[in-house]
């Protein structure tokens, strides 16, 4: 089953890089396709789909990376429809 979600991470700047990276590594790491967009310097719209497994995987894994460490970091979780063809690739868009 396929399952498809939006994602808004805030954080401080000095910490963007390491956040990208992070999210970066978690979709290679469960094979999800999906955007990430840097809309200002510190906050992220991500929208990720792929199998539901997977995407909850991604999810829990990054809530907890973020949640666990000295990071001062907001992660909001909302339901979305698949609107395009990702073409099973995850993009950073700036």
């Amino acid at each position: 089953m396929q399952k498809c979600v939006k994602l808004v991470v805030r954080c401080d700047h000095h910490q963007l890089g390491s956040v990208r990276a992070l999210i970066e590594t978690a979709a290679k790491q469960y094979d999800v396709e999906g955007t990430l967009y840097v809309q200002r310097p510190a906050h992220l719209q991500i929208v990720v789909a792929g199998e539901k497994e997977l995407v909850d995987q991604f999810i829990d894994q990054l809530h907890h990376a973020l949640h666990d460490g000295a990071m001062s970091v907001s992660l909001e979780i909302e339901a979305s429809l698949k609107e395009r063809d990702y073409r099973g690739v995850f993009r950073i868009i700036e």
